[in-house]
């Protein structure tokens, strides 16, 4: 779907077991709604990494009332802009972050800004959202949980930093719930970090992490992690339980 007159609706259709998905460039418009997508994306071992649903160059896109169940590939946006709203992510990406556009999602560029409120992402391959090169995303009243490595991650060592805005939302059994590397920054309003390995991290020089009304419990090594310069407060919350 490409260029500015340009525009795709989809409602209550099903997407199961294809190798490429939607892709929107070049300020098109995408409208997905009630829509499932199934067991699609590439293999660990093909060479064609274009994302599930795929935003760039300006393209503008809603995503509401979907379920993503078991995809090898997810949402990205690129210099873009999605809305995501009362959505349902299980069982997506591979274990290679190295492969681009297998997170269930992920924002990149300056002018990049993916929200998703209402919604939940499970048992993630890898990570479960993930911000760099100046993306930004902002989660509301999100549940992540079961990543086997950072549910939210913020930058790359590669690519640059990214932000995060989280209000309200839930972070559950991920290995790490929150990671800000290469200068990234997050704010972090009333939300609840369960056992974790370490509940948020900010390990470079430049990273700013900013938090308030927290309930964070039951971690196995820390509740919040700060090393080579970066910085991190907190106010206003509860810490139980996170060395055991």
């Amino acid at each position: 779907v490409a260029g500015t007159k340009a525009s795709l609706t989809t409602e209550d259709c099903h997407f199961t077991n294809n190798t490429a998905g939607i892709r929107a460039l070049d300020g098109a418009t995408v409208a997905i709604s009630k829509c499932s997508f199934s067991d699609n994306g590439i293999t660990p071992h093909e060479g064609a990494y274009l994302g599930l649903v795929v935003l760039f160059n300006g393209a503008q896109g809603t995503l509401a009332n979907s379920t993503f169940d078991s995809n090898r590939q997810g949402v990205a946006v690129v210099d873009s802009k999605l809305e995501i709203e009362k959505c349902q992510f299980a069982g997506g990406g591979i274990e290679r972050n190295e492969i681009l556009l297998c997170q269930p999602i992920r924002v990149d560029g300056k002018n990049g800004i993916v929200t998703v409120r209402h919604s939940v992402i499970t048992d993630s391959a890898f990570y479960a959202v993930d911000a760099i090169a100046g993306g930004k995303v902002i989660l509301e009243d999100t549940e992540i949980s079961g990543a086997r490595s950072v549910g939210l991650a913020v930058g790359d060592r590669g690519a640059g930093g990214g932000q995060a805005e989280v209000r309200r939302c839930q972070f559950l059994h991920n290995r790490t719930g929150v990671g800000l590397v290469a200068g990234s920054s997050a704010t972090i309003e009333d939300a609840e970090f369960r056992e974790h390995q370490d509940g948020m991290i900010a390990f470079d020089q430049g990273n700013r992490l900013k938090a308030s009304r927290l309930k964070v419990a039951g971690h196995t090594d820390s509740g919040v992690f700060v090393s080579s310069n970066g910085e991190a407060s907190s106010s206003a919350s509860d810490f139980v339980a996170d060395w055991r």
